[in-house]
């Protein structure tokens, strides 16, 4: 059986709730239209507390995501948000010390699926691409090693597995656009229901 990441939040989060129940908890956003292509992903993801709106009840779709969101956002999917908002570790990074996302970052370079610009510069308000988006969501489901086997790894085969593993599928975007939140929850959602690679 392929374990995909829903899989395994669903069977966690089981414990307390009956799976079927999850889109109770789903909030429904007023500037989330229910045709919206990516409303689902949204749902979905707002069901299992992985993406949350605003104070006034928005989602505000067509906002931009930073490196520390979709970092944090990915956390939460892989089902480790809690270590990592506990954690009180510090940063490698010099620019995110004292963020708000420390814990999520460097639970994320743990696993292995984000780095920095360099060894102290990881840009955590800085507006997530494309391409970035890809290669976080890529390796964080275990491809890393098979995307790097490629010829031209980054962005190659990020590129070429994101699609062929259908990360992509419902979002359109050239490789250093800035991503929206709607972009984002669409891409997380599809690479919930990726297999994982153990």
């Amino acid at each position: 059986m392929n374990k995909n990441l829903k899989k395994v939040i669903s069977a966690a989060a089981a414990l307390t709730l009956s799976v079927s129940s999850f889109a109770a908890f789903a909030v429904n956003f007023p500037d989330v239209e229910s045709t919206a292509s990516y409303a689902q992903a949204v749902q979905e993801l707002s069901a299992l507390d992985i993406i949350s709106g605003y104070e006034d009840g928005t989602f505000k779709p067509e906002g931009l995501v930073t490196r520390a969101e979709i970092t944090k956002m990915i956390v939460d999917a892989r089902g480790e948000g809690k270590s990592a908002a506990a954690s009180a570790g510090t940063s490698k990074f010099s620019d995110s010390v004292d963020h708000w996302a420390k814990g999520y970052i460097a639970m994320g370079v743990t696993d292995g699926f984000i780095s920095g610009y360099d060894d102290t510069s990881f840009g955590p308000d800085d507006n997530v691409t494309y391409v970035q988006a890809q290669k976080m969501l890529v390796a964080a489901l275990g491809y890393d090693t098979y995307a790097q086997a490629q010829p031209n790894p980054y962005p190659g085969g990020y590129k070429l597995y994101a699609n062929s593993l259908g990360i992509t599928d419902g979002v359109s975007a050239n490789d250093d656009d800035q991503l929206t939140r709607a972009q984002v929850a669409q891409m997380i959602d599809n690479a919930m229901d990726t297999p994982l690679c153990v």
